[in-house]
């Protein structure tokens, strides 16, 4: 059994891996491929168990940097692509308010880490927020914080599948 969740981890890096490329050469998926490797992510947590998660995690993250064309996919997959790893820790917390509270605590440290990172590596011009007005990137949070929750309600219902199919 333990052959067949190594292969399956293997196999599922490597589409990971595909898709965080892709994520570099089509130019609005750098936002998208980081969430479908974490959906894949979710799929190898249930099936294989945290501590090959964490070591696909790894293997895919260091992959993404190396062939991602993209910086800013490749870096949001970094920051966030753990969050299936750490998300059943995350929803035992109650009430639902603290709960929801920390999630949005750590997808916002996450993204404001990334992006400190990013214009000290690569300066404001590259990523083109520079002379951008305050309320488009308020928006832009904004926006980023519902994504983060819907992404959040998809991997919650497709964990719930797939213990219900496992029978766990």
């Amino acid at each position: 059994m333990r052959t067949k969740r190594m292969a399956l981890c293997g196999v599922t890096a490597a589409l990971a891996v595909v898709v965080m490329a892709l994520g570099g050469v089509i130019p609005l998926a750098a936002y998208c491929c980081p969430v479908l490797a974490a959906v894949i992510l979710t799929v190898v947590v249930e099936l294989c168990g945290r501590r090959l998660a964490w070591a696909w995690y790894i293997a895919v993250a260091v992959l993404s940097c190396l062939t991602c064309a993209d910086p800013e996919c490749a870096g949001l997959f970094v920051c966030l692509g753990h969050y299936p790893i750490w998300k059943r820790g995350l929803d035992r917390i109650r009430p639902a308010f603290l709960r929801w509270g920390a999630k949005l605590v750590v997808f916002n440290l996450a993204l404001a880490l990334l992006y400190a990172a990013l214009v000290f590596l690569l300066g404001l011009d590259q990523l083109g927020i520079q002379g951008q007005p305050l309320w488009l990137l308020a928006a832009w949070v904004v926006l980023g914080n519902l994504t983060f929750w819907l992404t959040d309600v998809v991997l919650t219902r497709l964990s719930r599948l797939l213990r219900r199919r496992l029978g766990r």
